[in-house]
Formats: structure tokens, C-alpha cells, sequence
């Protein structure tokens, strides 16, 4: 099998062509350099051999390899693909498309599937460890292209990413402004005085007493010392005392205190 590199040839392994010129030599070198990765110095099985040059005789093979070898990569490809479709056994065109795509359209995932038909229709070949090598460093490649696409996104990821987070921004400051306006509102509501209660004569809530500067407060479900002086605008102290309540937090529903000024005459 040969291998290229941009426009080297792809060709027999059994070709030898004598240079005439200095690019010649240079193509001759190279085809030689492949020769020496891919097959005979490697010993490749006499089988493996024949077959490869039984299909590399194929008129639609030597055109692919015409057009490989004048740089044409993409019309090289459509051949062989063209191949592939009328017989996807022929494992050598599986074995040059995939050099194609690994070395000229940096495509490793279908360099890989190509290599693994040739080796899964040449078994025995014994260009197995150096296949199985370019698998290996297409798979690589393969896994540092995703990583970095992950990494770095595309374009229109980025903007859409910028496009979120400006708005998420601005969500964030509205909803700030308006829970300043919220503690504002609650401070404001906290620093107004509690009206007293309306004093209902109907209820039997309070009752009157002789004196017109008292009345006599009925604790109901709820009451404390503290919002029953709230209701009346006096102060806690003031209510202790005239009830001579040491323990501002023990009352109970029912008890009578005495309001010394009400709320309402």
C-alpha cells in the first residue's frame, strides 16, 4: 500500500519509477518511504498482497488514484466513494479513502470507520500494527477537536451566552431596586404608630369603672401586655404598674386589668 502526504502518490507497492527529474525523485522517495511503513520490508502477507493489486488494477481504482496523485483529494474521494457504493467489499478502496481523510481532510472519524472496514475485510493483512497505529492517533485527534469546540464554542454559542447573562444582569438589578423599594415600604410601615382599637361599649371587652380616668380590660385569645398598651397609647410601664404585674409575660385570658387612661373617653 502507499501512503501520501498533500499531493504524495498513492500507488502499487510493486512500482518503481526511475527519476528523470528532481521532482520525480522526490516522488519516487516518498512512494518508497510508504512502501516501507506499509508493506513489503514489513512482510504483508503474499494473499493481503494480491488482493490489494487484484483491486488496485480496477479501472474506477486507477482513476481515484490519478486524480490522488495530481492533488485532486475531493475528486479522489468522490471515486472511491463512487467505488465503495457499487461494491463495499473492496477493502484497498476502504484503505486509500482513508488515508484521504486522515491526512488531507483532517475527517478523523471517517478515516477511522474506513480503516476499521479494511482490517474487517483483511484480517490477515500485516499492515494491522501500523493501522491500528493511524486509529489510535486519529482517535486522539478526534478527542482534542471535541474538547476543544467544547472549550472554546462556537460564535453563535458565545453570543447567545453573552445575550443570557446581559438579561440575567438586568433581572438581577430590577429585582434589587425593587426589594429596596419592599424594605423601604416594611421600615416605613414599622415606624407607624399601631391605631388604638376602637373601644366597642356593646362588647363585654372592658367594663367602666367608677373612676372616668380607668377602664377594666377583659384579656381576650392573643392579648398581650404589650399590644393592649399599644391599643390604648400608654406606656407597658405604666400598665404593669397599675396592675402590679411583676411578670410582664404572664397574663391569661379572662384577667381584668385596669386601663388607667382608655383610648377612647
Amino acid at each position: 500500500m502507499a501512503e501520501w502526504n498533500g499531493r504524495q502518490n498513492i500507488g502499487s507497492l510493486d512500482e518503481k519509477t526511475a527519476p528523470e527529474s528532481g521532482v520525480e525523485m522526490r516522488r519516487v522517495f516518498l512512494q518508497y518511504g510508504t512502501i516501507v511503513l506499509f508493506g513489503c520490508l514489513s512482510g504483508c502477507s503474499p494473499d493481503v498482497a494480491i488482493l490489494d493489486r487484484r483491486e488496485q488494477s480496477d479501472i474506477l481504482m486507477q482513476r481515484a488514484l490519478a486524480k490522488a496523485q495530481t492533488g485532486d483529494t475531493e475528486g479522489a474521494i468522490h471515486v472511491y466513494q463512487k467505488i465503495l457504493d457499487l461494491n463495499p467489499s473492496m477493502a484497498r478502496a476502504h484503505l486509500d479513502i482513508a488515508i484521504l481523510f486522515d491526512d488531507n481532510r483532517n475527517d478523523p472519524i471517517r478515516a477511522i470507520y474506513h480503516y476499521q472496514r479494511y482490517l474487517e475485510l483483511r484480517p490477515a493483512t500485516e499492515k494491522r500494527t501500523m493501522i491500528e497505529s493511524r486509529m489510535r492517533l486519529a482517535r486522539h485527534k478526534l478527542m482534542s477537536t471535541l474538547q476543544k469546540k467544547r472549550l472554546e464554542g462556537s460564535p453563535e454559542d458565545i453570543a447567545e451566552l453573552k445575550r443570557q447573562n446581559a438579561e440575567l444582569r438586568d433581572r438581577i438589578a430590577q429585582l434589587q431596586v425593587e426589594l429596596e423599594k419592599a424594605k423601604a415600604v416594611s421600615q416605613a410601615r414599622a415606624c407607624e404608630p399601631t391605631p388604638p382599637r376602637p373601644i366597642d361599649k356593646q362588647k363585654s371587652v372592658f367594663v367602666f369603672t367608677a373612676n372616668p380616668q380607668q377602664v377594666e380590660y377583659v384579656v381576650q385569645p392573643g392579648d398581650t401586655l404589650h399590644t393592649i398598651a399599644r391599643r390604648y397609647g400608654i406606656p407597658l410601664e405604666w400598665l404593669a404598674a397599675t396592675n402590679r404585674l411583676h411578670d410582664r409575660n404572664r397574663i391569661r385570658i379572662g384577667q381584668r386589668l385596669i386601663i388607667p387612661v382608655p383610648s377612647q373617653p
